[in-house]
């Protein structure tokens, strides 16, 4: 059989705890085989990042493009604590289903890698909570533009 994954997004601006139940419901009864639960990063560049530029309550954290899994924004009026709850119950909830891991175990096509998977599942589950010193979005900078300026300008046009 085929292993079909899904990718969901939560934490868009104004967008409420109950909407993301909704997004968490979905994904947990899905008959998909594998999922991955992402929070909404305004990352520099995106009309998503010029419309938070301003914004008072900013987000505050880390957006480092290796913390797809972590990064929190602020952006949703829900608290951070509680979007990373939401998304540890839910990957519990999916990869907990007996049938689900029972189906995933034997479509897997590289079943030597399976116990580091299930590894990394676990890890990314229990870390989802540990809290994260993070910046401003003033201090965040796409991998690009964090060439200094004087390389910048010795650069063939």
């Amino acid at each position: 059989g085929l292993l079909i994954m899904g990718f969901f997004m939560i934490g868009f601006r104004g967008e409420t705890f109950s909407q993301m139940l909704k997004t968490f419901r979905y994904m947990v009864t899905s008959r998909l085989s594998l999922a991955v639960m992402h929070t909404v990063t305004p990352f520099e560049g995106t009309e998503l990042f010029e419309e938070s530029r301003g914004d008072a309550s900013g987000p505050e954290q880390d957006f480092d493009m290796d913390t797809y899994h972590r990064s929190y924004t602020g952006l949703s009026p829900v608290p951070d604590w509680q979007i990373a709850l939401g998304k540890q119950i839910s990957y519990i909830l999916f990869y907990g289903h007996p049938i689900r891991a029972i189906k995933l175990i034997r479509r897997y096509p590289n079943k030597a890698n399976l116990p580091r998977k299930a590894w990394q599942c676990v890890k990314r589950t229990i870390h989802l909570l540990r809290p994260k010193r993070g910046r401003t979005l003033g201090q965040f900078q796409a991998p690009e533009s964090r060439v200094p300026q004087a390389k910048l300008s010795s650069l063939p046009q």
